[in-house]
């Protein structure tokens, strides 16, 4: 996970530059209005960036801030609603951000192949003593129609997730019905 971090913040430090420089070329063509719209939509994404970095587990902070990156590159727009700034579980930052990170490389790719554009839910959520992060996709069918090679990949991510967890610490189902295909990860709080 720590070389998949490095490589969000080179890209933010690449954004960030590429930034100075529209602004820049905005003003010296004189479309002071175009500037105000600009940073505008820079101001929104640094306030995604805020939301996630509330949360109070530095390794789901970072598993978040990576799926922000796949998600950018794969052409996937992620509605983040993060009800819940998480506190301690009995399961380790670690384990809970590597298998969040699976989870999003998973849905994303799913996402990118089934819509011309893609768009994928994640909520973080406390039920009662559970947290539970879900991930969803409209798969546009009532019907399942995950490929094979993606029933392949799903069932592989319950099992690494099941290995990591544990039995009773927490656990990943993965549901397709009327047209939502949805990944939850569900874990105790403390």
């Amino acid at each position: 996970m720590v070389k998949d971090l490095v490589k969000v913040i080179q890209i933010q430090r690449h954004d960030f530059l590429n930034h100075l420089q529209v602004v820049s070329g905005l003003i010296q063509l004189g479309k002071t209005d175009r500037v105000r719209e600009y940073i505008n939509d820079i101001c929104l994404n640094m306030q995604l960036i805020s939301t996630i970095n509330r949360i109070r587990i530095p390794e789901i902070v970072a598993a978040l801030m990576i799926g922000h990156n796949l998600a950018f590159e794969q052409q996937v727009d992620v509605n983040y609603m993060l009800e819940d700034e998480l506190d301690e579980t009995v399961l380790s930052g670690e384990t809970l951000g590597n298998i969040l990170v699976d989870m999003q490389k998973v849905l994303f790719a799913f996402a990118a192949t089934i819509s011309e554009e893609p768009s994928v839910n994640l909520v973080i959520e406390k039920l009662k003593n559970d947290y539970i992060c879900r991930l969803n996709v409209k798969t546009y069918s009532e019907e399942d129609n995950t490929l094979p090679a993606t029933k392949e990949i799903l069932n592989d991510l319950l099992q690494t997730a099941k290995n990591k967890l544990g039995l009773d610490k927490g656990r990943v189902e993965i549901t397709n019905s009327k047209g939502i295909l949805e990944i939850a990860l569900i874990f105790q709080s403390l």
